[in-house]
């Protein structure tokens, strides 16, 4: 199917509901940075495989606002395809918003899948829309309807993540939490963000590419802890020892369910900013909602000595692997044909010859002359180019 005809198929349901914009953002369920396969609807929908962007479609237009990073590279993923390039100028702006405010009539409906927007977003979506009455159609994945060979959610094996590398148990970090959450008058802490989840159970997963995370949900409640994430993605024994630390394990989905049984004596903290609004919709009305950072971000952003000692060990053998390939390429180069594909290849294997190497943290910027102008330049089959003794090359 072409982007073009995906734009169709968009635009037919969108008559049938009656929705006059549909937003597809960079997102999943727990406002990640980097999402996997199952959640890039927007880069399978416009073509434009950047990390970050925005889609809007309405009856006679299709555009994709993203960032200065990846104007060179939107340019050319969407140049076939009816998808135009609205060039954001400052990195963070909301630009897409003010766009759709401008260009819809009062009263339009603008829809869109309430899983991948965050509270605060809608917030900001609200108040921008509030003097043209703007409605929110938020329950519309329309992205799904047309996607007929999604992936599925990522079931890669969680694995422990030893004591010897972590520097504090489960246990202990859960009492901080639980000491924070009785400061805020709290008896419920919900955690969606994937990052938080893994440092706060010590467990690490590779769901996402370059990212050592697994997806779940998370809630702390004064008496235990949940963890809600796919059972084929734990074996037995941690299971076991998970439920002997009083965490209970269960299934993913089953947390909009969970939320839904909170009681008018429940008072449930949470971040707007990384709660999407599909959870938030779930938490009955007479549940008093608290609004926090997330108490575990600002915990696990102060490194114990423990993972500071392994930050250093980590550095230094990166630094010689560096070193490694630095010599290797000096010495080879115009003796034996290099690429940027091969020579990122090379350096990944220097690294994986380290004990401990798990991945790389994100896909090599191997870019040689000319590639080295384009920001977050990852070469593939199609851009590949070889590397000569004259030029610049740069490795990131």
């Amino acid at each position: 199917m072409t982007n073009n005809q995906k734009i169709q198929q968009l635009r037919n349901r969108m008559k049938q509901q009656q929705i006059d914009a549909y937003i597809i953002p960079s997102a999943d369920p727990h406002q990640s940075e980097y999402v996997a396969d199952h959640w890039q609807g927007r880069s399978w929908f416009s073509g434009f495989t950047g990390s970050t962007g925005n889609v809007i479609i309405t009856a006679d237009f299709a555009g994709l606002w993203t960032d200065s990073r990846y104007f060179l590279q939107a340019e050319e993923e969407l140049k076939d395809s009816e998808m135009q390039l609205v060039k954001l100028k400052i990195p963070h702006s909301n630009e897409h918003i003010d766009w759709i405010f401008d260009t819809l009539t009062d009263s339009a409906r603008v829809g869109f899948d309430a899983k991948l927007f965050s509270v605060a977003t809608i917030r900001t979506l609200k108040f921008t829309f509030l003097d043209k009455n703007i409605v929110l159609v938020d329950n519309l994945d329309f992205v799904s309807e047309i996607w007929t060979d999604r992936p599925e959610t990522p079931m890669y094996k969680a694995v422990e993540h030893d004591l010897k590398y972590a520097g504090e148990s489960r246990n202990d970090k859960l009492s901080k939490i639980r000491k924070l959450m009785t400061a805020k008058n709290a008896n419920y802490h919900l955690i969606p963000t994937l990052d938080d989840i893994a440092w706060l159970f010590n467990i690490r997963g590779k769901d996402i590419t370059n990212s050592p995370l697994t997806v779940s949900f998370a809630v702390v409640s004064t008496e235990k802890a949940f963890l809600f994430i796919a059972d084929q993605k734990l074996d037995k024994t941690l299971i076991n020892k998970l439920e002997t630390e009083n965490i209970e394990v269960r299934a993913y989905s089953s947390i909009y369910d969970f939320l839904q049984t909170l009681t008018s004596n429940d008072k449930i903290l949470l971040s707007p900013n990384t709660t999407n609004l599909s959870l938030y919709n779930a938490i009955p009305k007479h549940t008093k909602t608290l609004e926090s950072i997330t108490l575990s971000t600002p915990l696990k952003a102060r490194k114990n000595e423990t993972e500071i000692t392994h930050i250093r060990q980590t550095m230094a053998k990166d630094g010689a692997a560096l070193v490694r390939f630095l010599k290797w390429l000096e010495e080879t180069i115009g003796k034996e044909k290099i690429t940027e594909l091969s020579a990122a290849a090379k350096l990944r294997g220097f690294r994986a010859e380290q004990e401990g190497f798990m991945d790389e943290s994100f896909a090599p910027i191997s870019s040689y002359n000319a590639h080295g102008a384009i920001i977050h330049y990852s070469p593939n089959d199609a851009s590949d180019i070889e590397l000569h003794a004259d030029g610049i090359y740069l490795i990131d």
